[in-house]
């Protein structure tokens, strides 16, 4: 949720949980859950009016980020190697990881493509044609599975890029924290 606020264009501090939460595919009991989570570590507040329930950022986006960057871990939940059913079946996926980021700095494209779909997406996928394999070859691309929607960034074959940061800020490569960096700097906040 707090991934989605920030990325929205341009910055709205007060989102309803009818649009917000829509968007994301949560139900409402999961929406108040999240809000009263996000409501604690103290970036946001409760707003009612009526019925209805809206999350209030307290601060701007960059200064938001600043203050919840360290409570967001990794969207990853699991890593598995797969190929995809033919060449088309790669358009389904949303570039992640290293293949995300390569697209969007100067860092080389990886040998290994990657790839990520959240729970439901990765299943559909397996049911489309995309078996796992044990060992890489030439076809095999890296694909994470992740604990929520990829496409946060709506109309990009990339994840967004703060998910992008959170699944790479433990790498230990320079280039590649550069590159992240790099990333960062560009958004509008």
């Amino acid at each position: 949720i707090v991934i989605a606020a920030l990325l929205d264009q341009p910055w709205r501090a007060e989102h309803a949980a009818s649009e917000l939460a829509g968007r994301l595919g949560y139900t409402p009991m999961t929406w108040s859950r999240a809000s009263r989570e996000i409501a604690a570590t103290g970036v946001a507040a409760i707003h009612t009016a009526g019925r209805a329930r809206n999350l209030r950022f307290l601060q701007g986006p960059k200064e938001t980020w600043e203050r919840i960057r360290g409570r967001l871990r990794s969207p990853v939940k699991r890593v598995t190697l797969a190929t995809p059913p033919h060449e088309q079946g790669k358009n389904l996926a949303t570039r992640a990881g290293l293949s995300a980021l390569a697209a969007q700095s100067m860092l080389v494209e990886p040998q290994t493509a990657c790839y990520a779909f959240d729970t439901a997406g990765w299943q559909a996928a397996r049911d489309a044609g995309w078996v796992e394999q044990p060992e890489p070859d030439s076809d095999t691309a890296e694909v994470q599975v992740w604990a929520y929607r990829t496409d946060i960034a709506e109309r990009s074959p990339n994840v967004d890029p703060i998910s992008l940061w959170l699944s790479l800020q433990g790498t230990d490569d320079e280039r590649v924290q550069a590159a992240l960096d790099e990333l960062m700097e560009a958004i509008p906040w």
